[in-house]
This record gives structure tokens, sequence and C-alpha cells, in this order.
């Protein structure tokens, strides 16, 4: 090669490599802003009519029968899904119920079968999702979307009613800007240990209300959702600064806090109004790797 050459070389290597270091950088630019900001509340409008003299009710027993199997209770109250004991055959018959409820004409639904149906489609979605990329040490780690993506959030995984939907559309175009009450968010699981427990039992019409109340008394009680350190100053769950807006349409936050506490954890949280830091876990819940 002659010196030319050579000094073109040189160039063009010194290009790749910082090109290299950019794309690294706007990447983690770009997961780290995810991580401190979610979607805005923004209502799907077709999602918003339903039917309250339908008395048709959604059969969620295959998703039942996937959490009796594979959600196990860990000794410190998480909820964990056993994904390396999930057969090939196991996960057929959640896309085969992923599939039955893409052909429900939801927008005919009572609101209370509404909630059910995109809770459990939510959860199961994920769950197969995570399924198709396992093993993964982070659901943040599964790349559906293309050039800067920071998980299946934004993925096309559904057709319903002909419409395309994400999981993002599930959560911040239905759910949240619909039913607008922060329990939802309790109501989901992301397939991290920093999440609210993933339901052992399946969303009805009927439960809803319990199972979310009850997956809000397992998180705040637990250091997932608030931590105190060593210094005694209190750590929250980041889920409560992401949806700071959803929180605090209602009562201020940490009454919300102390009405699911235990009587020691609300004792200590008594004469606190605020948190001086945050934490979230982004490790894959799965209870083959549980210690």
């Amino acid at each position: 090669m002659d010196s030319i050459g050579a000094v073109r070389e040189n160039q063009t290597q010194r290009i790749r490599r910082c090109y290299a270091q950019l794309t690294l950088f706007v990447s983690a630019l770009f997961a780290a802003s995810s991580v401190i900001a979610a979607p805005a509340a923004d209502l799907w409008e077709h999602w918003a009519q339903h039917d309250e003299r339908n008395p048709a009710s959604i059969d969620h027993q295959p998703w039942q029968h996937f959490l009796n199997q594979f959600v196990h209770s860990t000794v410190d109250d998480r909820h964990n899904l056993d994904y390396a004991a999930v057969s090939p055959r196991d996960h057929q018959s959640l896309k085969d119920y992923l599939s039955a409820l893409q052909s429900v004409k939801v927008t005919q639904l009572r609101r209370s079968e509404q909630l059910a149906y995109w809770v459990n489609l939510y959860n199961a979605q994920l769950a197969s999702v995570i399924l198709d990329a396992y093993p993964v040490d982070s659901v943040q780690d599964i790349d559906l979307s293309g050039l800067f993506s920071n998980g299946p959030w934004d993925a096309v995984l559904l057709e319903i009613e002909g419409e395309p939907i994400t999981l993002n559309d599930i959560h911040h175009r239905i759910l949240r800007p619909i039913w607008r009450d922060p329990m939802i968010h309790y109501a989901l699981s992301c397939g991290a240990i920093g999440c609210p427990n993933l339901a052992q039992e399946a969303y009805t019409a009927n439960n809803s209300r319990g199972l979310m109340s009850e997956a809000a008394f397992e998180f705040i009680n637990h250091p997932r959702g608030i931590a105190f350190r060593e210094d005694g100053t209190v750590s929250i769950s980041s889920l409560y600064h992401w949806y700071a807006e959803d929180f605090s349409e209602g009562e201020p936050l940490f009454d919300h806090l102390r009405q699911y506490a235990l009587p020691s954890l609300a004792r200590r949280l008594q004469s606190i109004d605020h948190s001086d830091a945050e934490h979230f876990d982004w490790q894959l819940n799965d209870h083959s790797r549980t210690p």
C-alpha cells in the first residue's frame, strides 16, 4: 500500500471509530432519557368506546393455567416467572390465547371487562415476548423496533379491530387515559424485578380492584417500593417518579403510600412527605435465577 493509501486507510479507521463512539453515546443518552421519563398519557379515542349493556365476558382461563404453572413466589415475597420451565408447547398455548384475544371486539365490552382484557393482554404478551428472546438478562435488552430501541415497548406486536398495537399503546394510550387511576401501574408487570408483582390470578371484571389493591400492598411494603438508606433517608421506586402526574391527581403520594403500608412502615412514613432518592432494578424477573 502506498503512503496516500495508508493515510486514507487510517482516516477511514478513525471515522469508523468516531462513528461507533457516537452511536454508543447516543444509545446511552437515549436509554438514560427513557429511564427518567415515561410517555405521556395520550388518549386513543377509538378505544374509549364501550357498551355497559353487553353481559359478555372473556375467557382468561388459558392465562390462568399459565400463571398457575410458571409464576412462583420467592422467600422475599416477589412473584417471578420460571421462563426456563416453559416448554415450546406451553409457549404455543400462550400464543394461542393471545391470538384469541386479538379476535375480540373490545369496544363492545363493558368497562370492567375491558380493564381485565387489557391488563391480561399486556402481561401475557410481554411474557411471550420475553420467552421468544430468552435467555436474556433484562427486558430492556430485547430489541424489536430498531435503532435506539430500549425494550419491546414500541414494537407493533398485536392487531385488534384492524389496529396495530404496541405495549406502550396499551399502557399509555388506553389504560392510563381512559381509567385515570394510578392503581393501573400496580396491575402491569414489566418483566423486571423492580416492577410490581405479576399477579398469580388472571384479571376479571370482578376481581380487578382487589388484585390491584393486593399488588399495591405487596409493592409498597417491599424494598422495591420503599427503602430506607443507612442515613435514615427514604428512597422510593422510580415508578412513582415516572408517573408522578398520575399519582398526584388524587391524594398526595405519601398519603397513598401510608394507606397501603403495614403499621410499622406507616409510622416511619408519618412525618415524611417527599423522597430523597429513587431506585429501580431492571433485571429480569426470572425464577430460575432466584437465589
